[in-house]
């Protein structure tokens, strides 16, 4: 029997050089590395000294060698991103910086009719003033309290003067905003203003003849209270 040979034992895996999967920069053949290890172990019956035995070590370290480099050799990189978010405000004010809340309604006294009769006419301007950082678009209606017969005989004008303009007796009314002629009825459509802009709108309400005595008569000593609900919505 040639020096170093022994015959094949049941069980244990055999290979021959030529098995071996590749070879490394000196020229030995090479295993994967999840072959290398059980590779090792069955060529326990070659001599300590056979170059076959040798080689086979040799590749097996240079395969667990390379693993080892290539898993601390990794090129990483990361990047973050970061957005803010915020909202605008819709504010809608009047004249002064008036807020006009719904419990606490803005007194716009210079509209207002004190011992008022047939004939009786009142003009007063308002400016409706978009106080936020949005554009919105706003609109008016009407409510009353008080005197019915006195709210409905009540003539309600309203005008556009754009962001400032004269409101008096001078002032056309042709073209009123206003889409309902009775004080408990008045209404205006949705109108646009800008963020930081303003629209002044100029009233005027008249209280004229009914045509008839008995029913001015009616309107003596009579009160009504008018409030004009202003709605701004975002555009």
């Amino acid at each position: 029997m040639p020096w170093g040979f022994r015959p094949p034992v049941a069980g244990v895996r055999h290979l021959s050089v030529s098995s071996l999967r590749g070879t490394d920069q000196f020229g030995f053949a090479c295993l994967p590395l999840r072959e290398a290890q059980p590779v090792i172990k069955h060529l326990s019956f070659l001599p300590a000294r056979s170059p076959v035995r040798v080689r086979a070590v040799l590749a097996a370290g240079a395969a667990l060698g390379l693993s080892t480099v290539m898993t601390f050799a990794l090129f990483t990189d990361d990047g973050h991103v970061e957005s803010t978010f915020s909202t605008g405000t819709v504010n809608l004010t009047f004249d002064s910086n008036q807020q006009g809340a719904l419990a606490a309604p803005y007194a716009l006294t210079s509209l207002a009719i004190a011992n008022g009769k047939i004939g009786s006419t009142t003009i007063s301007p308002l400016t409706v003033h978009n106080a936020g950082s949005l554009a919105f678009n706003y609109s008016t209606t009407t409510t009353s309290t008080g005197s019915a017969a006195l709210s409905s005989a009540l003539l309600v004008s309203i005008v556009s003067l754009g962001s400032s303009g004269t409101c008096d007796a001078t002032t056309s009314f042709t073209g009123s905003l206003s889409t309902g002629s009775g004080l408990n009825a008045a209404s205006i459509p949705a109108r646009s203003l800008a963020a930081g802009a303003s629209e002044v709108l100029c009233f005027k309400v008249t209280l004229p003849t009914t045509g008839s005595d008995a029913t001015d008569n009616a309107l003596q000593a009579a009160t009504t209270t008018a409030k004009f609900a202003f709605a701004a919505v975002q555009s």
